[in-house]
C-alpha cells in the first residue's frame, strides 16, 4: 500500500462530498412563454422544461416573449424568481 496514494483518494472523497452539498445562487436566461393573472409567469427552465415563478420586480411590465434573467438562491427550485431583463 501507498501511504502517498491514499492519503490522495481520502483527500479527493472529503473535497467531492463537500461539493456536492455545496449550494449556491445560480442565475441563467430565459424567455417568458406565458403570463398569468396571479402576476407569475411560465419560462423555460435550463433543462427546457416549464417552470412558474414570480418577478422580483412587481413594477416590470412582462409580456409573453420577454427575455428574462432568473435566480435560483442556492439552488432551490421553490425560490425562483425573475430578477431582471435581458436585452
Amino acid at each position: 500500500m501507498d501511504l502517498g496514494n491514499e492519503i490522495i483518494k481520502s483527500i479527493r472523497i472529503m473535497l467531492d462530498r463537500k461539493i456536492s452539498n455545496y449550494k449556491t445562487d445560480k442565475t441563467f436566461d430565459s424567455v417568458i412563454i406565458k403570463t398569468n393573472a396571479n402576476h407569475t409567469y411560465v419560462i423555460l427552465g435550463e433543462d427546457g422544461s416549464q417552470r412558474t415563478v414570480y418577478s422580483s420586480i412587481p413594477s416590470l411590465n412582462l409580456t409573453t416573449g420577454s427575455k428574462v434573467w432568473v435566480k435560483m438562491p442556492y439552488g432551490s427550485l421553490n425560490n425562483m424568481h425573475i430578477c431582471g431583463i435581458r436585452k
